[in-house]
Formats: C-alpha cells, structure tokens, sequence
C-alpha cells in the first residue's frame, strides 16, 4: 500500500537522527500534528516505532555495561556510588565498596594470549557476581581492575570478611584449553561517611590500600585494609 502523504513527511522529520532523537521526534511530531489516527491505525508505523524504543534501550545498556563481561562499567558504578552517598546522607549510613586488582593477569596475557586472557576476566567478572548478594553491584572499572558496590555495610571488619570470600573464590585454578591458569588478586576496601567523603575519593582510598599492599605484602595478609594474594 502506497505511503501517506502525511506518513511520509513525518519519516522524513526523523530522517537522519540519532534513534533516541527519532523516537522523541516522532512522538513529538505526532502530537503536534494532530496524527492520533495515524498512531492509532497505521501498525508499520507503529512497529517503527517501537523498534526506535528497543534500539535506545540497547544503545544504553551498551553505554553502561562492559562488553566483556556484560558487567556494569566503571561509568555506571561511579553514578550507583554517587546515588549510595546521596542515599546514606538523608539516612545517615555509611557506604563500603571494594576495589579489586588481578595479580599477574599481564603473564597470563603474554604467555598464553589475549583470547585466554579475555576468558580469565570473564570467569573472575562471573566468580565475583555469584560470591556477592543480588543488591550488590559487581562493576569492570577498567583491564583487570573490578570495583564493587556493597550494601548495608557498617564496618570495616565486615569488608574485610567479604574481601577474604572473594579472594578465596577467585583463587581456584581456571581450566582453560587443557591448562589451568593460576588466578590470585589484591583487595582494597574503604568504607566512608557520605557526609564527609565523595566518589572519587572513597575509590581512591580503596585503589591506595590495594596499591599498597599489593606493593608491601605479596603474602596471603590482611591489614590496612586490603586483602592481598601474591603473584
């Protein structure tokens, strides 16, 4: 069936947009022109639409998730983080996360490729989601770095009793084309005040304690805040 003159010009408002612009244009331009019927009746118009829909919703997962791991990304921890903070300064509660290195990931790459180091990050990416509760936030912060987003954590000792969990689980050998690869990692942690400390900084404090412990301790340790296993 030929196309409306009225159908035509509203495609032709939308053409060339970006397909989150497409679908605010075309809802926009069919309230403006009065083409409720249109909506109403014409289902490829319709169906167009929707497809817009669907696509800005991959679009955006796309923008906050890891694609290696499917993970959130380091974008999507910092805005959680950031809403956790705003969240414990109405109610007056502190906020914990973990920061979270593998040792020795560079050997791995180089002795065995990047295509085994790709399934290293995601068998850690898939051990760290299950060792963690359904309300906690497991993120990709950048190569081999994993941030975590903790709730309802009210001291360090209870950081420090999931940063030993995680390290345990992540140091059982990977079975990987007939090898096993060797995985251990350095554990940070902090847990602030939202009153008193913002996102950058408490990720910064729990990258330090890794750091150096990572640096001082190649021992299985715990102090100072960090959980470390050695290369």
């Amino acid at each position: 069936m030929e196309m409306s003159k009225e159908l035509r010009h509203l495609r032709e408002l939308v053409l060339g947009k970006t397909p989150s612009e497409n679908a605010r244009t075309l809802m926009a331009a069919l309230s403006l022109a009065g083409c409720a019927f249109m909506w109403r009746d014409n289902l490829k118009l319709r169906r167009e639409v929707q497809a817009l829909r669907e696509s800005e919703h991959i679009l955006e997962h796309q923008a906050l998730h890891d694609p290696l791991t499917d993970l959130p990304n380091r974008a999507m921890f910092m805005d959680s983080l950031n809403r956790a903070l705003s969240h414990g300064r109405r109610h007056g509660h502190p906020v914990g996360i973990l920061f979270l290195d593998l040792n020795g990931f560079k050997q791995v790459n180089d002795m065995y490729g990047h295509e085994t180091g790709d399934q290293v990050l995601r068998v850690a990416a898939e051990r760290l989601r299950l060792s963690v509760r359904p309300e906690d936030m497991v993120s990709r912060y950048g190569g081999d770095e994993f941030a975590i987003l903790l709730s309802d954590i009210t001291s360090e000792e209870q950081l420090a009793e999931i940063a030993q969990r995680l390290v345990r689980r992540l140091s059982a050998p990977i079975r990987l084309h007939d090898r096993d690869v060797a995985l251990s990692a350095s554990i940070g942690y902090a847990l602030g005040s939202p009153a008193e400390v913002s996102a950058e900084e408490l990720v910064r404090r729990a990258d330090l304690h890794m750091y150096r412990e990572k640096v001082q301790d190649r021992d299985h340790t715990l102090q100072n805040g960090v959980w470390a296993v050695g290369d």
